[in-house]
Parts: structure tokens; C-alpha cells; sequence
């Protein structure tokens, strides 16, 4: 009886812990950076956009009338 409780122990252990061994989701890290890149690239844009002169045009001049 002994030796069955020690091996439902040891299996309980041993599923418990086999998310611990599994290792990362890489899938989920790369969408993680991936969002984070979107995300200075367009704060980037912005202030790219935000630090460009306005470009104003000039008056025409006009024509004098004889």
C-alpha cells in the first residue's frame, strides 16, 4: 500500500512539474516583441512628423493691371 502511495506521489510530481520543463512559449514572446516594435515605430513616425517644418508656401504675386 505503501509503494502505491509513493508512486501516485511521485506521478502527482512529476505532472505538476512538467510545465517547469516544458520551457517558453517562444510563439508568444515574438508576438510580444513584434506589438512592442509596432509600437516605437510609430511613436517614431510621430515624432518624425511632429519635428518636420511646416512647409508654408509663398504668396503669389499679383499681377498688376494696366
Amino acid at each position: 500500500m505503501k509503494s502505491f502511495l509513493l508512486i501516485g506521489a511521485a506521478l502527482a510530481a512529476a505532472s505538476v512539474s512538467f510545465s517547469a520543463v516544458a520551457g517558453p512559449d517562444f510563439y508568444i514572446i515574438e508576438k510580444g516583441r513584434d506589438a512592442k516594435r509596432a509600437v516605437q515605430r510609430a511613436e517614431a513616425a510621430q515624432a518624425a512628423q511632429a519635428s518636420r517644418p511646416c512647409r508654408l508656401r509663398k504668396p503669389r504675386r499679383q499681377r498688376s493691371r494696366p
